[in-house]
């Protein structure tokens, strides 16, 4: 069974790791809120709060850097998606969410049978 501590020192290992660089606007006041669920077999809710109408950047990539979405938001101060995970395989994701220098990151696991875990955002 995945046990949430290994969980989370695997996300801390993760976050140390994990080469994602940015350029662009300054962070604002009121930090970008991040919400993923998975609703449904192989469905992640995304849900993006307090964008401030900033240009913000949502990326799901592989641990191995393969990227499987992308989409950019202008002018919003929110966004909700829900992506279809089913189809990819077995392994770790790294969901991104970058907004000027800030990164949000989310760990999702696709486990055997179809089993998804997903771990709280970590700002860095």
């Amino acid at each position: 069974m995945f046990k949430r501590t290994a969980f989370t020192a695997f996300l801390a290992t993760v976050l140390t790791f994990s080469a994602f660089h940015l350029t662009a606007a300054p962070a604002a006041s009121n930090p970008v809120k991040l919400k993923g669920d998975i609703v449904a077999s192989g469905l992640l809710d995304v849900q993006l709060t307090n964008l401030m109408q900033q240009p913000t950047r949502v990326l799901l990539e592989s641990y191995s850097g393969v990227a499987y979405f992308q989409d950019y938001v202008k002018g919003h101060n929110g966004y909700r998606k829900l992506l279809n995970l089913s189809n990819i395989p077995e392994g770790t994701y790294l969901l991104k969410v970058q907004q000027g220098e800030a990164i949000i990151t989310m760990v999702v696991k696709h486990e055997a049978a179809g089993r998804f875990l997903v771990s709280d955002a970590v700002k860095s």
